[in-house]
């Protein structure tokens, strides 16, 4: 999916093997209990009906963080934060389906305050914890000093808050910087309040759980936790130390009662909701939202993930409650806006249990971008099963030799996946072996809505079986003056050797980066390889690996030149190192090579700094690296298969490489109408960042004229050739060069070594 909170990042697992079993399908239980009827050969006797529907809801106000959430009497209410120092809460009363903001009064907040945590109490009430926001303009606003505490009660004249006095020890100096007070909270039936004391001192949190009586602010009791947090369901405090388990609290003592393992391996409250007089408890993960008894020993899955927006990778699961036993509430936060989503999730007896078709994607290692279009076409297909594999990923597969001989197999037996994005795979040899279709009558080629020369990069004489779906520009970038002229790897050794000042020279993974993108000085079209040129290389591999070193020496600064990232197994992903355009606008080394990725990246180095004219041009000047699909020749969804991937040609399906929405890297569209919208001038708003970094530095951003976007794009018409993507020679090649820079091997013998294995490989 997506990326989920740092923490949960590290603790979400796959539920326990007994438990994946009872999973396999909605409405399977461990216990045997009746479910679907299962696949018997790929085919059901009939169509087993009933699933969950998954609808957006509008939310009354654009909330980035949730609170909690109250179910009293037939209503639901949510606590919700806008902005730092905003407090809303919004109604529903048919169960989630529509919304609206109660007119509440805030003006009991202090001036500069904001809410750290708050919680419902009974008749109504409410209590707040809040913090006044730092004013260290790159804190963004977290509450920091001793918080306050307030009391939010109804009353026929409205609401009135009414400051509470707690029995907290008095904090020391150095506790207040980082913030002092309750960071969790909860409430019991009988008007009991329960936080989680969070201070830091030095580089570490401390924890305690209080009991208070609000009335007096007197504590009834006090625990200590390594970290965590606490939340009440009905009359019963738990508490989650984010060890797998949670714990039910005795509420006159804070001893513990008992223990629940979640099969889950973690347990996070903001993704659960229990019922301990119906025994029931429901969570929700990234592979689906699931109900099990009180014991966690019986675990269902209602809400399939694969068909639900929570599996999408750029929303991450932020708050989820049940409205009922057969209604869900998920809140997804949008990673480019940062704002809430709201789905409600309800039980649809006419709905089949599992869509009718099922489209089986494959690459050789995880992509964001191909997830973000798996979960993009799953949503807008709800009819079909999208699923999606990777080699390296939980299979048996040790390397990615392993790997592509378990898809090849699968392959020949007829059981391969649809479509393949066949980046480290080898694509030519699955052309001339009829294992891809034919491509070339797909709309968005025929239509002329994508760069053309890309996609004749890939053509054979045979036909097209290959389609670019994205791609980046190997380039370097430095002062405008001094890589003007650098147009070899000669070029660029004496470059590195010139440069007084500053390190050199900033390139990541720069021995396999250098040969996928140089590779037709070594390997001929015809399978030939060239001792001569593997040796050339080799030399000024290490010359600019001496000149980089000799600078950093001189230099305490993080080691901008890297050979290759130690013991890391060669994949495809391993083998895009960007392009280090920021620390050349800082002043921290004088010019890097790398991947140009986005347009954000190409405006950086566009001349905002006085004293400085940076550029970035490509380098060499005609080879791009792309991601890349086919068709499986032999797969049963063929058509299927060819609308996924005009979708992913499509400017619907390509808007999300420019749309901020990808968590980590993007590529350049193929799609001409989203290179123009990418090229637009953005909206102050949009590139504020941007402005206030140079701002910073001394300097104003700007966003390049249509005349310097049009050099790129004049760059982009001569892309002719793409990157070396076969991996078993970028290994042998790598290999060979890592053995030679770290002296275990002289020259001449990694030479050798290399050039035999290259010759055998390439006979086969």
């Amino acid at each position: 999916m997506k990326k989920f909170f740092p923490l949960l990042l590290t603790g979400i697992l796959l539920l326990l093997s007994l438990s994946q079993a009872a999973c396999s399908s909605p409405g399977q239980k461990e216990d045997g209990g009746q479910g679907a009827p299962a696949a018997q050969n790929g085919s059901r006797e009939e169509t087993a009906m009933g699933r969950y529907r998954e609808t957006p809801v509008p939310f009354p106000v654009p909330a980035k963080h949730i609170f909690d959430i109250e179910k009293r009497d037939g209503a639901l209410r949510v606590l919700s934060e806008q902005e730092p120092g905003d407090f809303t809460c919004c109604k529903s009363t048919d169960g989630g389906a529509t919304w609206e903001q109660e007119p509440w009064d805030t003006s009991w907040m202090p001036e500069g305050y904001r809410a750290v945590s708050a919680c419902f109490a009974p008749e109504g009430a409410v209590f707040v914890s809040a913090g006044k926001m730092s004013d260290d303009p790159i804190d963004e606003k977290h509450a920091a000093g001793s918080y306050v505490y307030f009391r939010l009660a109804e009353t026929e004249s409205g609401w009135q808050a009414s400051q509470l006095s707690l029995a907290l020890p008095e904090p020391k100096e150095e506790y207040l910087n980082g913030g002092y007070g309750l960071t969790s909270m909860a409430c019991g039936e009988d008007g009991s309040l329960y936080g989680i004391l969070n201070y830091r001192l030095g580089e570490e949190n401390h924890f305690q759980i209080f009991s208070f009586n609000p009335d007096t602010g007197a504590a009834n009791w006090e625990r200590e936790i390594q970290f965590g947090e606490i939340q009440m369901y009905g009359d019963t405090l738990c508490l989650s130390e984010y060890d797998g388990r949670f714990q039910i609290l005795d509420k006159a003592s804070g001893e513990t009662l008992s223990e629940i393992t979640s099969p889950s391996g973690n347990v996070y409250f903001r993704l659960m909701d229990m019922d301990m007089e119906e025994k029931k408890i429901f969570y929700c993960q990234e592979t689906g939202i699931y109900g099990a008894d009180d014991a966690m020993a019986l675990t269902e899955l209602l809400v399939d993930g694969r068909l639900s927006s929570f599996s999408d990778i750029s929303k991450t699961m932020a708050y989820f409650c049940s409205a009922d036993e057969k209604t869900f509430l998920l809140f997804l936060k949008n990673d480019a806006s940062q704002s809430l989503e709201l789905m409600r999730y309800s039980y649809d007896a006419t709905l089949a249990t599992q869509p009718g078709q099922e489209l089986k994607i494959y690459s050789l290692d995880s992509d964001d971008i191909v997830k973000k279009l798996v979960s993009n076409f799953q949503a807008s297909h709800p009819d079909v099963l999208v699923t999606y594999e990777t080699g390296m990923d939980g299979s048996n597969a040790k390397s990615e030799s392993d790997a592509i001989n378990i898809l090849n197999t699968e392959i020949m037996a007829g059981n391969g996946p649809d479509l393949l994005f066949l980046n480290g795979l080898p694509w030519k040899s699955y052309a001339g072996k009829g294992i891809l279709a034919d491509i070339s009558s797909l709309g968005p080629c025929q239509e002329g809505t994508v760069f053309e020369n890309l996609f004749s990069a890939y053509g054979t004489k045979d036909g097209q079986y290959v389609a670019p779906i994205a791609f980046s520009i190997p380039a370097l970038a430095g002062e405008e003056s001094q890589i003007a002229n650098i147009h070899s790897l000669e070029g660029l050794a004496e470059l590195a050797k010139n440069t007084d000042g500053l390190p050199s020279l900033g390139a990541y993974n720069f021995l396999p980066y250098l040969f996928t993108t140089f590779w037709q000085e070594i390997l001929t079209e015809d399978g030939t390889v060239s001792k001569e040129a593997v040796k050339e290389f080799f030399s000024l591999a290490k010359e600019l690996e001496d000149s980089a070193n000799a600078a950093e020496a001189s230099y305490h600064y993080l080691t901008p030149f890297q050979t290759a990232d130690d013991g890391q197994a060669a994949s495809y992903a391993f083998f895009t190192p960007f392009l280090d355009v920021w620390d050349i606008v800082y002043g921290n080394i004088s010019a890097s090579v790398g991947y140009l990725r986005s347009a954000l990246e190409f405006t950086a180095v566009s001349g905002h700094i006085p004293g400085q004219k940076l550029a970035a041009r490509p380098f060499p000047e005609h080879v791009f690296t792309a991601l890349v699909a086919g068709i499986n020749s032999k797969s049963g969804q063929s058509a299927l298969a060819r609308e996924f991937l005009e979708f992913a040609l499509s400017e619907k399906g390509q808007a999300m490489l420019i749309d901020g929405s990808l968590p980590a890297y993007t590529q350049f569209p193929v799609n001409k109408a989203v290179w123009e919208s990418m090229v637009k001038e953005p909206s102050p708003e949009q590139v504020q960042h941007y402005a206030d970094m140079f701002q910073k530095l001394g300097g104003s951003y700007r966003w390049p004229a249509q005349e310097e976007f049009g050099k790129l794009e004049q760059a982009v018409s001569g892309l002719t050739t793409p990157a070396m993507d076969d991996l078993v020679i970028i290994r042998t090649v790598l290999d060979g060069g890592a053995s030679y820079l770290s002296g275990g091997k002289s020259l001449d013998g990694a030479v050798d070594e290399v050039v035999q294995k290259l010759e055998l490989y390439l006979k086969e």
